[in-house]
């Protein structure tokens, strides 16, 4: 059986107004797994203070059949993820979308 595969992406960079206790949110997330009658069904990974620059990477090493993205974004400006320093860098949604449409024959 084949596992379906959660990629728990977490960014939290440095200069956003507020911090997030995302080590909370991946372990509830872990835990309601665990719980579920179907937990042998999946497999929860993650990956932290992901930049911009490498949210391709990401993707592909380690190939999700869902992304769950933990971090701070706008309804209108997309998610932020971090640069080089930690610093927020906003990706816009069509960004993202046009990012996700490209890898998803490499993802499965």
């Amino acid at each position: 059986m084949n596992k379906i595969k959660i990629l728990f992406v977490a960014s939290n960079p440095s200069d956003t107004r507020y911090r997030f206790f995302l080590d909370n949110q991946i372990r509830e997330i872990a835990q309601l797994i665990r719980l579920g009658v179907y937990r042998e069904g999946f497999e929860l990974v993650s990956d932290w203070s992901v930049s911009a620059a490498e949210m391709q990477a990401v993707l592909l090493r380690h190939r999700p059949d869902i992304v769950h993205f933990s971090g701070h974004g706008t309804n209108a400006r997309g998610i932020a993820l971090e640069d080089e320093r930690g610093d927020m860098k906003l990706v816009s949604k069509p960004g993202l979308a046009s990012l996700l449409h490209l890898l998803k024959d490499k993802m499965e």
